[in-house]
């Protein structure tokens, strides 16, 4: 899964919808699926990057959501990949 955060910082949106089906499968599973964290913390930022630039609220939303059905789940560096992102 690599490949993951290349792919989202190339088209955002359609990983966007694929992460979005991952998140409903992690918040089911309770994190027990979760594999290849480093590329998914990856790829939540290139399409936080891409919310942030663009004037799509519904866009925006998405990516919101899609951080915060990650962040319970513990994913190694994801609160601190965030919080460095916040301050850029």
């Amino acid at each position: 899964m690599a490949w993951l955060g290349h792919r989202a910082h190339l088209d955002p949106m359609a990983v966007l919808e694929a992460l979005e089906s991952v998140a409903e499968i992690v918040c089911r599973t309770k994190g027990e699926t979760l594999v290849a964290p480093h590329s998914l913390v990856s790829a939540v930022l290139e399409i936080l990057r891409e919310a942030d630039e663009t004037d799509d609220l519904a866009l925006v939303r998405r990516a919101v959501a899609l951080q915060d059905a990650f962040l319970p789940y513990d994913i190694y560096g994801m609160e601190t990949l965030l919080d460095s992102a916040s301050r850029n």
